[in-house]
């Protein structure tokens, strides 16, 4: 197999979310595949690889809600409380839903860092022109103060049939993590193929250190993309983590 953005780190050295105090946010996935050979790229058509629930549309439960087909767990050993599923950002939304009367900075914990102390909102790129056919739903995963445990969203199956060229993205939103950070992550492919130590924020600071988002920095929101060609003999069910 060949991987394009893999990395030989080992996950449970990514994904310390938790002592870090650091949000993590993901939204807007979307995969494609092909079964074209190398030698035939003219003829390649990417179609849909058909993961459920890819754009976290389908819940259940007030917010923060449980995305369908995907499976949340703690990763490894650890205690504390986690904030996590499917919430949306739409200033309409984000302050008045739920099941009581907080406010959603304070409802997600979000209010423990210095940017959402206020009454600022995370914002979305998403739901918007530049992004036609995306809503302002999103995966949210975020610690409790004082927490101590790692946490990770893991997607319903899917197959990588043989000699095929696969490309999964998924778009980011972290805080401001001081040492490793959040991890994208295939399961079942025989290799380590993921993205580590993610920290979409660290080179949005001013002279003082403070993180700056805005519209020219799409508010802290980055792509990450990996691609997989698979070898001619086997084919991979896969799963992808998130947290």
């Amino acid at each position: 197999m060949q991987f394009i953005g893999k990395t030989s780190k080992k996950l449970t050295t990514a994904i310390l979310i938790a002592a870090l105090l650091a949000a993590f946010i993901t939204c807007t996935l979307s995969l494609g595949f092909g079964s074209a050979r190398a030698d035939s790229a003219d003829k390649f058509e990417p179609v849909s690889l058909g993961l459920s629930n890819a754009h976290f549309t389908e819940t259940s439960g007030s917010y923060p809600a449980t995305p369908s087909n995907w499976t949340g767990g703690y990763v490894g050993n650890g205690e504390g409380k986690i904030v996590s599923g499917v919430v949306d950002l739409s200033a309409s939304v984000y302050n008045t839903e739920g099941d009581d009367d907080k406010k959603g900075n304070e409802k997600y914990e979000l209010d423990q860092y210095d940017e959402y102390k206020g009454s600022e909102i995370p914002r979305t790129i998403f739901g918007t022109s530049a992004h036609n056919g995306s809503d302002t739903k999103t995966l949210l995963i975020n610690t409790s103060a004082g927490a101590q445990t790692a946490y990770a969203y893991t997607s319903s199956e899917m197959t990588f049939a043989p000699d095929s060229f696969f490309r999964v993205s998924a778009w980011v939103k972290t805080g401001d993590f001081k040492s490793s950070g959040a991890t994208i992550k295939l399961n079942g492919l025989g290799e380590n193929c993921s993205f580590v130590n993610i920290n979409t924020v660290s080179d949005l600071k001013d002279e003082t250190g403070k993180v700056v988002l805005n519209a020219d920095n799409d508010y802290g929101w980055k792509k990450y993309t990996i691609y997989v060609r698979t070898g001619a003999a086997l084919s991979h069910n896969v799963t992808l983590s998130l947290g």
